[in-house]
């Protein structure tokens, strides 16, 4: 089994640079490539909607996924899988949505959000870190991370 961080946060590459996989992307890409990798056998290990933020607000996710190794049949985790749309869905139906016409996308902002000046993205970078953080230490001991 391997664990890996799925994340477009710089400070976690940062700080977990053999775990994690940076992409420069929005959150929702974010979320389709944790998809793909579900249709592809992984598991999700932490909530796509954890915090108290509201969906297309922070620019920033990171999931932990771990994927099996062996070379059988890879088998979907539904569970996970509900987890990822859902997520997805909720992204799409909010109003902060970065495809959403109040909020077009801007090449300056990996998550295509405007408005958000370099101290705010990263209050957001940190925040992404400590929910992960804290998933990671709340989940070390039953997947030896």
């Amino acid at each position: 089994m391997k664990t890996t961080i799925i994340t477009n946060n710089p400070l976690v590459l940062a700080k977990y640079p053999k775990t994690a996989v940076f992409y420069d992307v929005g959150v929702k890409d974010i979320l389709v490539r944790v998809r793909d990798m579900v249709h592809r056998g992984a598991k999700v290990l932490n909530h796509p909607q954890s915090g108290s933020i509201a969906p297309g607000i922070s620019p920033y996710k990171s999931l932990i996924a771990i994927c099996d190794d062996s070379h059988g049949a890879p088998r979907t985790d539904f569970e996970s899988l509900r987890l990822i749309e859902s997520a997805l869905a909720a992204l799409a139906a909010s109003p902060a949505s970065p495809a959403s016409p109040a909020s077009p996308a801007s090449p300056a902002s990996p998550a295509g959000q405007i408005g958000y000046d370099e101290r705010t993205l990263n209050d957001f970078q940190v925040l992404d870190l400590d929910l992960l953080d804290s998933a990671l230490q709340s989940m070390s001991a039953a997947y030896d991370l």
